[in-house]
């Protein structure tokens, strides 16, 4: 999965099309994977630091839709992606505690949704770096 942020849109169609970024990526890329996802997102702040705390459990999701009518009405043709980061695992796991939430929201959507994939984990701590001799 590759993930970058951009100031605009503009900005990231510019990155897109460039024709460096295009040659690096059929040339180094593309004929070493299989499949791709990319997840891009526009910010207010590039220079905000981004770097989740260690401890911090992050969950992303990914939801493919029925069909392209529900994406045109939900979306205008996009499919959805989330990224949650919480304070700790614990934090997590009380969202996922909560059935009866859980239950509303699975209900609100499942008419719309073929699929969806999960993955939860935790920011470990750094490694401990060794002494220079």
């Amino acid at each position: 999965m590759l993930h970058s942020r951009y100031n605009s849109k503009q900005d990231l169609e510019a990155y897109s099309a460039h024709p460096t970024h295009v040659t690096v990526a059929k040339g180094n890329i593309f004929p070493i994977i299989e499949d791709i996802m990319v997840v891009d997102w526009i910010v207010d702040d590039l220079s905000a630091h981004l770097v989740p705390p260690q401890g911090s459990a992050i969950r992303v999701s990914f939801l493919k839709l029925n069909d392209d009518a529900a994406r045109d009405r939900v979306l205008g043709g996009f499919s959805i992606a989330s990224l949650v980061v919480f304070l700790g695992s614990s934090e997590l796991e009380a969202v996922d505690s909560n059935e009866e939430l859980l239950n509303y929201q699975k209900d609100k959507v499942r008419d719309y949704i073929e699929s969806v994939v999960v993955v939860d984990y935790v920011v470990l701590p750094s490694p401990a770096q060794s002494a220079n001799l």
